[in-house]
């Protein structure tokens, strides 16, 4: 019988992504090495999924516990559905969220969806990723995660310890606010943040880390992930925040 990791791995080359792109010296491979040091029952919520590709590595890597996977675009979801039935752990649903209930135009991208994004996309996107265009739209119906997490999802698993993968391309800031009376289960997250202009009115990594510092994180793991050709400017990071000790 072949291991949940050859299949995992087949999976992911099928979709067009390689396990040994990310390594364990990766700041997504210390995220999970932090989560695994917190207490059994463990729910990770993958929050802007896209394919399922953030998903597959943590499985890939050993994560064992329940996995949750949101993501509004349907052609997107179709994929992320079938990447999940590989594992019973894991569920799809297809969901965004945002700081209230509405319907939302997302602009949907080139690379497979994966920079698509609620926010208004500028200019300095573009010198930043020159080869991801927006071609096309959709609509879609939000809600928040706090109204998804007080329902009856969360009962299915009763977890001990929860935490939270956001990359939703610069609509961070309200989806955590509208997290804001469920964040105090939260221990962990991890959040894409832009530190250069690429969204109008998008979430930046200031407006971000005053969110979590207000609802009692600390800034504990940070690592560049998008460089603009030529001169090598940062213009987003992988941030991880780990809720603070009890002074």
């Amino acid at each position: 019988m072949r291991s949940m990791r050859s299949v995992l791995r087949q999976l992911a080359g099928s979709a067009g992504f390689d396990l040994r792109r990310y390594p364990r010296s990766s700041i997504d491979w210390r995220f999970l090495q932090r989560f695994q040091a917190f207490p059994q029952r463990r729910l990770l919520l993958d929050v802007g999924a896209n394919r399922g590709q953030f998903a597959t590595r943590m499985l890939g890597w050993g994560y064992a516990d329940h996995l949750w996977s949101f993501e509004p675009l349907s052609a997107a979801f179709d994929l992320l559905e079938q990447a999940s039935a590989t594992c019973d752990r894991w569920r799809a649903f297809n969901i965004g969220f945002d700081d209230h209930p509405a319907d939302r135009i997302v602009s949907v991208a080139s690379n497979g969806g994966a920079s698509s994004t609620m926010a208004s996309v500028i200019d300095g996107h573009a010198t930043f990723a020159p080869t991801v265009g927006f071609d096309r739209t959709e609509q879609v119906k939000t809600q928040t995660l706090h109204a998804f997490l007080a329902g009856d999802e969360l009962a299915t698993c009763g977890p001990d310890s929860v935490a939270l993968k956001l990359d939703t391309q610069g609509w961070e800031v309200p989806i955590l606010d509208g997290a804001r009376d469920s964040l105090a289960t939260v221990d962990l997250v991890l959040v894409e943040t832009s530190v250069q202009p690429l969204y109008q009115g998008g979430s930046t990594f200031a407006a971000i880390n005053g969110r979590l510092e207000d609802h009692g994180f600390r800034l504990v793991d940070a690592e560049p992930t998008l460089f603009q050709p030529g001169s090598w400017l940062v213009g987003q990071i992988d941030a991880v925040y780990e809720r603070r000790p009890p002074s």
